[in-house]
Parts: C-alpha cells; structure tokens; sequence
C-alpha cells in the first residue's frame, strides 16, 4: 500500500490484479484493491482492471468491480470519465445486473459534479 501511493511504478500490478478478485479471501483481496485504486492517480491505466471486470458474465465480479469505482468516485471523482461510466451503464443496463447498475449510477453522479482531471497537467 505505501508503494502504491509513493512509488506506484514499483507496484507489481499483475500480482495485484491478481489478489484483487471477487472471491479471494477478503484480507487478501480488500487490500490489493486498496491499493489499486490507489494507484489511479498516478497510473490511471489501473482503471481498465476495474472496468474490464465490469465485463465479466459473473454478476458478483461485475458488483465487485462496481463498487470499486463507487469508493474511486466517492473519494476522487475526477479521475473517471463520465461517457465511459454511462457506457458501461448502458451496457449493464441490458445485462440486468442491478446491483452494479445502482453503483455505478451513484458514481456517475460523483463524476458529473466534478471536472474532470487530464492526464498531463503540463504538456505542449
């Protein structure tokens, strides 16, 4: 956890894509997703773990993946993209899952209030 906020470079992602899964022991897992979203601001490409398990056909990795990005747009909403939340809104939206749509509804919310951070704060 301390890499992941003062040197995220550092981080073996992999390993903590790795712990950072649904059906991991929750000491095991709560942690590595710390982590994880802890490292958005500095690596934001972190994102697309979470995202891309919002793809998964398990409805539980898909609320686990939901939630993640609530507690990211509760506490920094300026690191997500609100097209992107309502395009994996809408494609929820079909699939039925419900739990996660709800989440993902409330991070919207969040992110729309908010201004969006770019990537580069300095750049030509």
């Amino acid at each position: 956890m301390n890499l992941a906020q003062y040197a995220p470079e550092l981080v073996p992602v992999d390993i903590l894509e790795r712990l950072a899964v649904h059906d991991e022991d929750w000491y095991v897992q709560a942690p590595a997703n710390a982590a994880l979203k802890a490292m958005v601001r500095a690596i934001p490409a972190t994102l697309h773990i979470f995202f891309s398990r919002l793809r998964s056909s398990d409805a539980e990795e898909r609320e686990h993946a939901a939630s993640a990005l609530a507690d990211i747009a509760r506490k920094e909403p300026e690191l997500l993209d609100a097209e992107q939340l309502c395009s994996e809104i809408g494609r929820l939206e079909k699939l039925r899952g419900m739990d996660a749509l709800a989440r993902l509804k409330k991070a919207l919310i969040e992110v729309e209030k908010t201004e969006r951070a770019e990537g580069y704060k300095y750049g030509i």
